[in-house]
């Protein structure tokens, strides 16, 4: 136990020492733009902060962090594409960013590229198998493409992260298509039972 514990704690100051490494190379006028970046987001002025992401991000092209609110501040601007290259960029520089493959998925489907959006929110789940949100956005888009059977994996997942009426009603509409119309009018009533305002 003393020595899982002695690797655990060693592994977590090697970690720590790469983080603040890496975050010591950047250069301070980037991290100075960074911040101005961040505090122009909060106060929603996001052209001003998209300015100061970018001048961050020439100083430093590898600096994953701004490449991320960069994406935040585009996609807040409507600019969609733009975005998706940012969570792009950010993949590129870290592969296990799990907010960036979400977020580039998000997009992915809003544009259309509905195949994209199922691998992003897939590797998602592979990083963070407890995001509620990539499973029910992937489950939603298998519906669309009539993937009933992956839909309803899915949506099962959603119910065991975050049991509730909607997820029994999605679950109910899909049993039905399937077929299976005494599951679906279980889930219909356990619907019902949970929440009778907001069906």
């Amino acid at each position: 136990m003393k020595r899982r514990f002695l690797v655990f704690c060693l592994t977590l100051i090697t970690l720590a020492s790469f983080y603040s490494g890496a975050f010591s190379r950047i250069d301070p006028k980037a991290k100075n733009y960074y911040h101005k970046g961040l505090e122009s987001f909060k106060k929603t002025n996001y052209a001003e902060a998209l300015i100061n992401f970018s001048s961050a991000i020439s100083l430093y092209p590898q600096y994953e962090m701004a490449f991320l609110n960069r994406a935040y501040t585009q996609e807040k601007l409507g600019n969609s594409f733009q975005a998706i290259a940012d969570y792009s960029e950010v993949i590129k520089i870290n592969a296990k960013n799990k907010d960036a493959y979400y977020h580039r998925g998000h997009l992915n489907s809003r544009i259309g590229l509905d195949d994209e959006a199922i691998k992003d929110y897939t590797k998602t789940i592979g990083l963070d198998g407890k995001n509620y949100k990539a499973y029910y956005e992937r489950g939603f888009i298998y519906n669309i493409m009539g993937l009933y059977q992956e839909a309803l994996k899915d949506f099962e997942k959603c119910s065991q992260l975050k049991h509730g009426a909607e997820i029994d009603y999605i679950t109910g509409i899909i049993e039905s298509k399937l077929g299976n119309e005494e599951k679906a009018i279980v889930f219909f009533t356990n619907a019902l039972k949970i929440d009778k305002n907001n069906i």
